[in-house]
């Protein structure tokens, strides 16, 4: 059929009984405008597996009554967009279409149709009824037979079923279904990982699922919704799509070798940007906790190159006490004694003299556990104050990254920060902060506690890298600590059941 051919009104079994013919060719040739009755238009055609009626002009059909019944071959029918406003009729459509898997009626404006008995009788094989807009009756659908493979249906909110619709198919009517495999009722695929009998969980016997979807429920229900047979034993949860995380400079190049999480469908991830030497954190692009799911997903951390800088303090020789500088809280420091800064290199004794006990490293990670100032310069006062962090609750408290170390006109140690708390005003500048411990202190654990307890999820992973996700750990949950190990400038904790996880003080606790 290689020009246009115009269809008379009435194409009444116009193209059935042809046992021989295996495919129909350049059917979108076929000029079918003014048809009315298609009956039959492709019935009994043995040899035909697929079938494609797309582009036609259907406005004026009114009857699709057995339009590919008795194609036992046929696997697969696809209508596309078809306007049929005036189409009432769809009695015994697909009927006896012994090998018909899945159909996809979306395509047609099904709103007018009074009359579909039985258009799926006998398609034993029909496993997906998807995107159905139907409004007219549904009663018997599927006829008085058995069918042994519908076990996945996807519906529209549009559809209205009837009872009976869905004849015989669970198995207290049907043997066939093994009711030591299966409940006997159909499951929102959404809810396949939670186990039957669970409160809460969308699972339907036949006549509830033909209840809900009867016209009365639409506001219920969003989208097209899959179902399909419950099973007793609840399947393992499958992989999700991995978590790619990404180690860059600012130029985009790769500073450190990518890392891959992966876990189940839906278990949760939380990914901690590593203190990498001679670079500062700059900005992170992506989600860095959330769930696994069938998409890949991926994180970057962005760094800036450290500066080379031979010496990282201030100093001063003068012993006037300069107006304005201020201790960590906010009040007046009372000290007046001179000093000479020193070098980052000094030892940590020669720092605890002046009073900051526990000094935390350059590049290393520091956490404000009270309300602190973040200042232009090491010398504090309102002036040059840039802002204030607050007192926060133990998951929210701000977190800071060392630059470097330096004091002020007092004489009073000081720490030069990165802030790297999203959302605050001052994300990724430098500042000042204090360095006294009952401020600000390590955001990792420096010494081993016998338990601790997650006060904000937690993963367990394989090894200290922490790139091997096991197990996600709970708010509330105790775990046995074995050992605390360093890794880079952070620490973990070695559990006693041999996971490692992350000791940010931030996310745990120590407890007796």
């Amino acid at each position: 059929m290689g020009e246009q051919v115009k269809a008379p009104a009435s194409a009444h079994y116009l193209f059935a009984d042809l046992p021989t013919v295996t495919q129909f060719n350049h059917l979108t040739n076929l000029d079918v405008s003014d048809v009315t009755d298609m009956s039959g238009m492709f019935a009994n055609n043995p040899g035909v597996t697929t079938m494609a009626i797309t582009g036609w002009d259907t406005r004026n059909v009114t009857s699709m009554d057995a339009m590919f019944n008795s194609n036992s071959a046929l696997e697969t029918v696809k209508l596309g967009r078809l306007e049929t406003p005036k189409l009432t009729r769809m009695q015994i459509m697909f009927a006896l279409d012994s090998h018909l898997t899945d159909l996809d009626l979306s395509g047609l404006d099904t709103a007018g149709v009074t009359n579909n008995y039985m258009m799926l009788s006998n398609d034993y094989n029909l496993e997906n009824l998807g995107n159905w807009q139907g409004t007219g009756s549904t009663s018997y659908l599927m006829g008085y037979t058995q069918i042994s493979n519908l076990h996945q249906l996807t519906l529209s909110p549009q559809i209205k079923l009837t009872k009976g619709t869905f004849f015989n198919l669970d198995t207290t009517h049907y043997p066939l279904l093994d009711t030591e495999i299966y409940t006997g009722k159909w499951e929102n695929v959404q809810d396949k990982y939670v186990p039957a009998g669970t409160p809460g969980k969308r699972a339907y016997t036949t006549s509830e699922l033909e209840a809900l979807y009867d016209g009365t429920h639409t506001d219920e229900l969003s989208g097209n919704e899959t179902y399909q047979w419950e099973p007793l034993l609840t399947p393992e949860k499958e992989n999700g799509a991995p978590v790619t995380v990404h180690y860059q400079d600012q130029d985009g190049k790769t500073i450190k070798e990518d890392d891959q999480l992966t876990g189940k469908l839906d278990e949760t991830f939380t990914v901690e940007a590593p203190t990498i030497d001679g670079y500062t954190l700059q900005d992170t692009q992506g989600v860095t906790s959330g769930t696994y799911t069938t998409e890949p997903q991926s994180v970057t951390f962005v760094y800036q190159k450290d500066a080379d800088e031979s010496s990282n303090s201030s100093s001063s020789s003068s012993t006037t006490t300069p107006s304005g500088d201020t201790n960590s809280g906010g009040g007046s420091s009372t000290d007046s004694s001179s000093t000479t800064g020193s070098s980052s290199s000094e030892n940590s004794s020669s720092l605890e003299s002046s009073g900051s006990a526990n000094l935390v490293k350059p590049k290393m990670s520091v956490t404000a556990v009270k309300k602190i100032g973040f200042y232009r310069t090491a010398t504090f006062s309102a002036k040059n104050r840039l802002k204030w962090f607050p007192k926060q609750t133990r998951t929210k408290w701000p977190q800071f990254v060392v630059v470097k170390t330096a004091y002020s006109k007092k004489g009073l140690l000081r720490y030069q920060v990165k802030d790297v708390n999203k959302g605050s005003k001052t994300y990724g500048k430098r500042g000042y902060i204090t360095t006294q411990q009952a401020y600000v202190r390590g955001t990792y654990a420096t010494t081993k506690p016998k338990t601790i307890k997650v006060v904000k999820g937690l993963n367990g992973y394989r090894d200290v890298k922490l790139s091997r996700k096991q197990t996600h750990y709970r708010q509330g949950q105790r775990l046995a600590v074995k050992k605390l190990v360093r890794h880079n400038l952070t620490t973990r904790y070695l559990l006693k059941n041999g996971q490692y996880v992350s000791a940010n003080l931030n996310f745990s606790q120590a407890v007796k």
